[in-house]
């Protein structure tokens, strides 16, 4: 028997998962949060897409399971807003399942269980669950972390999950809901990735009804965090790994210990995406240099208003403007003193999520709009400027791409060319378009540890070069 479904994914839904499973990671219910994360955006909780799939195939089966055997890994991220597609494979009690995005396998499991008699299903015991904090470990203490979680079920996981309610032993059921809340509350706690997880049943049943864990081993190389885990029927061991803290960029007052005063007096500086990460270095950079300076952000006010207030406080000049690049319509002259003299683009969607399987069309697309159409708009829109400069950083991925990273490659090298014909059409234009390397900001972290270059003196010299006549 086969079961096929897709679904997209809501931060509804992911709420919805959060208050039923006590897993409120910022990764997978807070955009603000998870913009500064390698994937831009919320991510689903790994266990919500597995639950989907296990309600989807017990929907037609009869009688009464409890979980024998589960191998389950989350291989990829998979955002809200995706399509998942999920096929399902049902062989008596076996469960085989996939779920995919169009280039991604987000989830590969496989799962057995065995039918139990009417009196053997134990009617869940229901608890609700008051939204708290995860935990922020450093990864030195993972490495001696140990605890238990209570296993219970929330009405709202029925709710979500009627089938695996019915059908399933509510022991397990309640097991799988807080493996999340494991992972993304204690062990790694806030800066957690779930990767897999390996359980199989035993016997006798021992325990107080909790899910207790312990840290086997961390690997600090890749962040890798490997837990044993046991459960009143169950052993096994559980995989995640350790994702960096946000990065967060230098202080106003630091950037103008290492900038000339008055160095870009009369720069009157418009710097898209200045709200966090390179822009932000940018917008700084410029006003300790007594520059004018007007950022813009499309969805991160609280950050903007922060970058703004850091300049303020010192005596910078900064405002800024909300404006979505993909969508502008009136390009803003926000400057009283004049129309604008430099515009650093530094808009740009999430980096690191292409896949290392298969190209993807539509996440190139995305790319050059952001890159090239948004920024030959802006451009347009600026003609009458004299003189303008436009600095629209390209990377090094151009000549060295990585894996998983081409369709950023090749709308990084259709700016290249774009930039050499608007110069060679408009002189009075000057676009710089370096090749910028791995830059330690939000924008270009990864989940792995991985090093990168401090911004602020590399983008000094890109300030100092745009400002020279």
């Amino acid at each position: 028997m086969e079961v096929r479904s897709s679904r997209v994914f809501t931060l509804e839904d992911q709420l919805s998962f959060a208050n039923s499973s006590g897993d409120w990671n910022p990764l997978h219910v807070d955009p603000e949060h998870a913009r500064r994360l390698p994937n831009g955006r919320p991510v689903v909780h790994g266990i919500h897409t597995l639950l989907w799939a296990v309600d989807l195939a017990l929907r037609d089966l009869q009688g009464y399971r409890r979980l024998i055997d589960a191998k389950v890994s989350f291989p990829n991220a998979l955002r809200i807003d995706q399509v998942v597609d999920l096929v399902v494979l049902i062989a008596n009690d076996s469960l085989s399942i996939q779920a995919y995005t169009s280039s991604d396998a987000v989830l590969i499991a496989n799962l057995e269980m065995a039918p139990i008699g009417r009196d053997d299903f134990v009617a869940p015991t229901f608890k609700d669950y008051v939204r708290t904090a995860p935990t922020a470990h450093s990864l030195e203490a993972v490495e001696l972390l140990s605890g238990k979680r209570p296993i219970a079920i929330t009405r709202g996981a029925v709710e979500l999950f009627p089938h695996v309610a019915r059908a399933l032993l509510s022991t397990d059921f309640g097991m799988l809901l807080q493996l999340s809340a494991l992972v993304g509350m204690d062990s790694p706690g806030l800066n957690s990735v779930f990767s897999s997880f390996r359980i199989t049943s035993r016997s006798p049943v021992t325990g107080d009804g909790s899910i207790r864990f312990s840290t086997r081993r961390v690997d600090k190389r890749f962040g890798k965090v490997d837990l044993s885990i046991t459960a009143p029927q169950h052993s096994g061991q559980l995989t995640a790994f350790y994702r960096p803290e946000p990065r967060r960029q230098e202080a106003y007052s630091a950037v103008c210990q290492r900038v000339l005063a008055g160095e870009f007096r009369k720069q009157r500086a418009l710097i898209i995406g200045g709200s966090r990460g390179l822009g932000e270095v940018f917008a700084k950079t410029v006003a300790a240099g007594s520059g004018e300076v007007v950022i813009t952000y499309r969805s991160g006010k609280q950050d903007a208003e922060a970058v703004v207030a850091d300049i303020a406080d010192r005596g910078g000049a900064a405002r800024a403007l909300r404006l979505d690049v993909l969508e502008v319509e009136d390009w803003p002259r926000p400057f009283l003193s004049g129309a604008p003299t430099h515009l650093y683009y530094l808009a740009t969607p999430p980096i690191f999520v292409g896949s290392r399987m298969a190209h993807s069309e539509s996440l190139e697309q995305e790319f050059r709009a952001y890159y090239v159409d948004a920024l030959q708009s802006a451009a347009a829109a600026y003609r009458d400027c004299r003189p303008f400069t436009v600095v629209a950083p390209s990377s090094v991925a151009v000549a060295d791409t990585p894996l998983g990273m081409e369709e950023y490659a090749n709308a990084k090298r259709a700016l290249e060319s774009w930039a050499t014909s608007w110069t060679t059409e408009h002189p009075h234009h000057r676009v710089i378009c370096d090749r910028y390397p791995r830059l330690a900001t939000d924008q270009t972290q990864s989940n792995a540890l991985v090093e990168a270059l401090d911004p602020l003196e590399f983008v000094l010299e890109r300030v100092r070069e745009a400002h020279r006549p």
